[in-house]
């Protein structure tokens, strides 16, 4: 993102405008949140293009069960790791989390034959080697 662009429309905005409404906010957060994964991506892909997938499990405090999603790669000689975001699993079985995984995977640019290594909690309907997730 150009900064002296933004600078100058930030400038220009009414003095008066405040952007507070959830509505706005969102947007904000969504945005941001495509910028980053944006700029996260074109690093594994400048880089080396390989990366390790770290997959973890939690229910929020409406019990809906997500799944966090990190990649490990090496951009400019330096190992990094970055958070992707959560991606909420309807079923909690091996195929429907290999199934979101790849969707996942899919939908913000990492091609799925560059994962050089998987992560997982440990959860043997994740982590098994016969019946667990397979990407």
């Amino acid at each position: 993102m150009d900064n002296e662009k933004f600078d100058k429309d930030l400038k220009s905005l009414p003095k008066n405008a405040n952007y507070t409404s959830n509505i706005v906010q969102n947007d904000i957060l969504v945005t941001s949140t495509n910028i980053i994964t944006e700029t996260i991506i074109k690093e594994v892909n400048e880089g080396s293009s390989v990366y390790s997938l770290i997959v973890d499990e939690a229910r929020d405090t409406s019990t809906l069960e997500q799944m966090s999603k990190c990649i490990k790669y090496v951009h400019k000689s330096i190992i990094k790791e970055r958070f992707l975001g959560f991606v909420h699993v309807i079923k909690l079985d091996a195929q429907c989390r290999t199934d979101s995984i790849i969707k996942f995977l899919n939908s913000v640019g990492l091609d799925i034959t560059k994962c050089i290594s998987q992560s997982y909690d440990g959860a043997s309907v994740v982590s098994g080697s016969i019946n667990g997730v397979q990407i």
